[in-house]
């Protein structure tokens, strides 16, 4: 943006100290329950600690969170308001984009023992897949998530027929 004209280049070295580069929150799924129980604890009413019940974390945690983190703690403080008196959160007051999102099911990856390199190109694949819908079929930015080459990326894409990827 500085380079577009878009952005002060003196604001940007001003707020540009440290960089840090923090994965969204779909690839941090372990995070969501302990983000889940601070945020829980920030919205405390009364005396008594409010809990999530199993089912409403695990559909929190099949889903995406395209709004990242804040997305999460705007759905627990309306979690909090909708529950009452209630202690325990069931997922039925969940957003119905969360309680009704359907992840995607996994490739399983095929591990026959008589057959270690079927069972690399299978992770190789998967995990190029993966890569490239985190990206949405930016190859550039894929290939330095593997940390493999653009140029190796591209020859393994067509390798493996992934030439459309992109979402």
């Amino acid at each position: 943006m500085v380079a577009a004209g878009q952005f002060r280049e003196d604001l940007y070295y001003r707020i540009h100290v440290i960089n840090l580069t923090l994965p969204p929150l779909r690839e941090r799924v372990e995070d969501i329950p302990i983000l889940a129980a601070y945020f829980l604890g920030k919205q405390r009413h009364g005396s008594r600690d409010k809990e999530l019940s199993a089912g409403c974390l695990g559909k929190m945690m099949g889903y995406p969170w395209p709004g990242n983190v804040r997305e999460l703690e705007n759905e627990i403080e309306r979690l909090v308001v909708l529950s009452g008196d209630d202690v325990r959160i069931d997922d039925d007051l969940l957003s119905s984009r969360i309680r009704h999102h359907h992840a995607e099911p996994r490739e399983e990856i095929s591990l026959d023992p008589g057959s270690l390199p079927a069972a690399v190109e299978s992770l190789e694949r998967r995990m190029i897949v993966d890569a490239l819908r985190r990206h949405r079929g930016n190859k550039t930015r894929a290939s330095a998530d593997l940390k493999v080459s653009r140029r190796n990326l591209i020859r393994l894409v067509q390798k493996y027929g992934l030439d459309d990827m992109r979402s």
